[in-house]
Parts: structure tokens; sequence; C-alpha cells
């Protein structure tokens, strides 16, 4: 995924979400110089499940209510209770998670976790999530701390809530990584050792019994109060399972001192072992994926999607699927059926679904755009919208211009494109200012020309 900080995991606005809300949380112990434990809790929220709304100053955004309380037997022994707010974004832009990190002081005792999560745009109830949390005493040392897996590991010098030890930490809170991932990262650390002292941590996979010699790696780290160790490890190849992250600690005799775990698994990303699509869905697929120019393959997807055979249309889809995205396959099929749900509720109209307007596909076809410029209210102009992909598929800087000529809700119709294989129209703007010309003689040289401040720049940028 792509990141934006300070507190996102970088694939649904007017209070729209794909999905009801969900949420994920895990928890790692360490310990502070002396001895005292303390626990990280990790929460995830992917923001496609969220409603986000429109704030004057600061774009799109969304905002939870989280609280959180661990207790022991009945008694109370943390709570907190806070908001979670997304930065802005546009429109469009909903592709991260939410990640939030909190760091309690406990002593050794077994505990509860309880996470409740409410989304404050929306009336849906709470999410809450359950856990039991064991804090263990800290081992003979050198001693290891938890395993913390992550997406990635970054240097980062300033303030931020997944910041340690001057590293950015964006944990796998849910514990398992795609199959086209081809390494993660872990971080840990061991307490404590003399500052002259030498160690060797060596790192391996298991699945099972099975040590799988070809996923490993070893690193030197050296002796203090608190050890950091961190590395990324290789993926690339597994098959969908369940592994452990081995961490052994020797001394520089090769004597065994520690061994640590973290267990992860391994998800399968081919496309239809995710989200089964219904017949209906299916159809969408075909409408937006079978190119025109292709007439037998689309004549036979149309035959298909006028029929009521799943398993032809199904198979010609995934055909054309993985020939045309060559990209993480999971992901793109996920993130195709909540563009789906969004589209729907956001472009339809009272005639046409979502996924049928011009709008809904080019926006299922070539997801969110980067930017858009509303104009619904300029002078002399019928509503228009500007949208720009600085990137799509194998294009680069490519506009969109859809136009409301019924001025009905909702009704826009795209009327220009610089991009391969859409409509090209030279007279656009001209169509555009042509509410007024009641003569509707587009090459009226008196015609309003107030397009060359707003449309030019737009397309010049």
């Amino acid at each position: 995924m792509r990141y934006l900080l300070p507190v996102l995991l970088l694939l649904l606005p007017n209070g729209i979400s794909a999905q009801k809300l969900t949420a994920y949380a895990d928890f790692a112990q360490f310990q502070v110089p002396g001895g005292s434990a303390y626990v990280e809790i990790y929460l995830k929220i992917p923001a496609p499940r969220l409603h986000f709304v429109e704030k004057k100053d600061t774009g799109w955004q969304a905002t939870l209510e989280i609280t959180l309380m661990v207790t022991e037997g009945t008694k109370v022994v943390y709570a907190n209770k806070y908001d979670l707010q997304s930065p802005g974004v546009n429109e469009f832009f909903r592709d991260f998670s939410l990640v939030d990190l909190k760091r309690v002081a406990l002593e050794p005792g077994i505990y509860d976790l309880v996470v409740e999560v409410r989304d404050r745009n929306h009336t849906d109830p709470a999410y809450i999530i359950n856990k039991n949390l064991e804090v263990l005493n800290p081992g003979t040392p050198p001693s290891f701390s938890d395993v913390v897996i992550a997406d990635t590991i970054l240097p980062y010098q300033a303030n931020h809530t997944l910041m340690k030890h001057n590293l950015l930490i964006f944990p796998v809170v849910r514990g398992s990584f795609g199959q086209d991932i081809k390494q993660g990262f872990f971080y840990t650390e061991v307490y404590p050792a003399p500052p002259d002292s030498i160690y060797l941590l060596r790192y391996y996979l298991k699945k099972g019994d099975e040590r799988l010699e070809h996923y490993s790696g070893k690193m030197a780290i050296r002796g203090s109060q608190v050890m950091i160790a961190n590395s990324a490890f290789p993926l690339e190849g597994l098959e969908p399972g369940h592994y452990q992250l081995m961490l052994e600690l020797q001394n520089t005799k090769g004597n065994l001192l520690q061994i640590q775990q973290k267990p992860f698994s391994i998800t399968q990303t081919e496309a239809f072992k995710y989200h089964k699509p219904n017949l209906e869905e299916l159809k969408v697929l075909g409408y937006i994926l079978i190119p025109r120019r292709e007439k037998d393959k689309y004549q036979k997807a149309k035959q298909l999607i006028a029929g009521k055979d799943s398993a032809e249309l199904k198979k010609l889809l995934m055909e054309e699927w993985t020939l045309q995205l060559n990209r993480t396959p999971q992901y793109e099929w996920n993130e195709f059926f909540e563009r789906l749900e969004y589209v729907n509720g956001r472009f339809g109209t009272s005639m046409e679904a979502g996924y049928l307007t011009d709008r809904g596909r080019v926006y299922l076809q070539y997801g969110p755009p980067h930017s858009v410029a509303l104009y619904p209210d300029e002078p002399a102009a019928y509503p228009y919208e500007l949208w720009h992909y600085y990137r799509m598929e194998r294009q680069s800087n490519k506009r969109f211009v859809f136009y409301n000529p019924t001025q009905l809700p909702d009704e826009f119709v795209l009327l220009h494109s610089d991009a391969q294989g859409e409509r090209n129209n030279p007279q656009w703007r001209k169509m555009i200012y042509s509410r007024t010309n009641k003569n509707n003689d587009l090459d009226e040289r008196g015609s309003n020309t107030n397009y060359g401040s707003y449309l030019d720049r737009f397309w010049n940028d």
C-alpha cells in the first residue's frame, strides 16, 4: 500500500462507505531500561469502510472515536477515549488505512484488552475487539522483546506516532502478507548486555517443523541496555499458509542464548478466491473489462452478459483480468468491488446505475483521479467537472471533461479526454459554454470565451 504521513498507511464521500466499519488490533511487549514493561497496542482501520465529510479547510475527512480499556479481572488498569482523524483528502481518494499506536505501562499479569471504534460521521454501531493480553516477567538477560512484523521500516527523524528509536515502523496488524509481497520487515529488542559485547542474530522462516533454508539471514548487534534489531526478510515464492519467523541469539562462540518467534501467514492472491461475485457483479465487470475494439471477444462477452451462464462468463473475465492487469490480482480484484459499490452510490442517477454512467465507467476503469475541479454554476456554462490523472495504466498526465447539458441531478456525460481510446472532441470548450448560445452555433465567434481562464489553465497545468 501507499503511505501518507502522519498516521496513515498508504487502494467515500457524502457519508457513503463501501462496507460496514471494521477494525483490527494487535499488541507487543517491550521493556524500558530498568526492567519495567510496557505494551504497544496497534490499531488499523480501513478507510474505504469509513464515512467522510467535507471540511472547509481540510477537504474530505473521517473522524473515529476510539475507546481503549485494559482490565485485570473487574479492575480497570487503563482507559483512554480519544478521536482519531484522517488527513484531509480529495473526494475520490480513499485507498489507505488509519493506523494508530498507544503505549501502556503494565505489570506482569493477565489482562483483557477491549477496543471500541465508532464512526463519528455515521450511526453505525461501534466495532468492538476483545483480546487476551498477557504481560510476562523479563527473561534471563540477554532476553528478547516481542517481535513486530511490518510492511516497511524507514529511518525517520521527525516526531511521529509510529516512530521508535528513529525508525518509522508500519506494523502488519493482521499478521498476514499477500502472496505477491516480496519481502516483509521485523523489529525486536534485546535487553540488556555489556556495551563491549557482540552478538549474532540469525533469522529464518519455518513452515510447520520444516526450516526454510533459502529464507534466512543474519546480523551482528552490539551490546547495550536496549539492543535494536530490525531487518527485511524474504517472502517471494512462499505458498499460502502459516509460517513462523524464527530469531536466534548467539554469542561469539556460537552458543545459542535465546530464541524468539513470530507467527504470520501468506494469503492467496488469486482473484476469485477473495470476493466471490454474483452474476450481476460479473456482468458489471464484463461491461468494464472487455474492450470494444476486440469485436469477437466483445460480442461473446455481450452474449454471456445477456445470459445466465456465470461459469463461462467468469472464465472469460478471469482470462481478461490476468491479461490486462499484470499487477497484484488480490489487491486489484478487491479494490474493484470496493470501487463498484462506491460508484453505484456516488454516480448513480434516477435512470441508470452508477457503473453505467460515464463518470462511473471511468472511475472503475482507471481508479480515482488524482485531482478533481468542480464547476457547478459558472456563468454561461453548463455544470462541468475536470478530472486529472497523473498516471493511469500505461499513460500519464491525462484529463477527462464531463459536463451536464440537461442540468438534471448527476446527469454528467464524458465530453472530451486526451487519454488513448477515449472520446476526443475538438469542440469541447465551446460546448461547455454553449448554454447561453441560443442558436447552438458552436462556430459563432461571439460565444463566451471565459474558458480561456479556467479550462486552458487546467489543460495546460
